[in-house]
């Protein structure tokens, strides 16, 4: 073809751009669940807790410190140094050589993403 000046246009040299793939769909989280467990204990042997929670001391004495720790160990100090050397399952299986007893425990189950509860138990234990 020739232009208006009476020459022909140079042809075209390189590529055309390739169309541009459209955006990606934002990621969708994957689930995720906060599991909260809680149990009601209380002390029923103190004499038996309180020798295990001043070993737990002995052996940890900056937690027991952190704690608020000071003789003479009372049953609230001793029943946080279990606390804070066992997890909620551990105390729960030994409640009995702790001289403890769980009166109640809960477990909720929530969305992360929203704070939804997904699931929910509660039982009272017998005396």
């Amino acid at each position: 073809m020739h232009s208006a000046t009476g020459t022909t246009p140079a042809p075209r040299t390189g590529t055309a751009p390739l169309p541009t793939a459209p955006p990606a769909p934002p990621a969708t989280p994957e689930p995720s669940v906060v599991l909260t467990e809680s149990r009601v204990l209380t002390v029923t042997e103190p004499r038996v807790l309180r020798p295990v929670a001043q070993r737990l001391a002995d052996d940890d004495p900056q937690t027991a410190a952190t704690l608020g720790y000071r003789p003479p160990l009372t049953d609230q100090a001793a029943l946080a140094l279990v606390c804070a050397h066992l997890d909620g399952a551990e105390i729960a299986e030994r409640a009995d050589e702790l001289g403890l007893r769980v009166l109640a425990s809960s477990t909720l189950a929530t969305d992360r993403r929203c704070g939804t509860p997904l699931f929910e138990t509660e039982e009272i234990h017998d005396a």
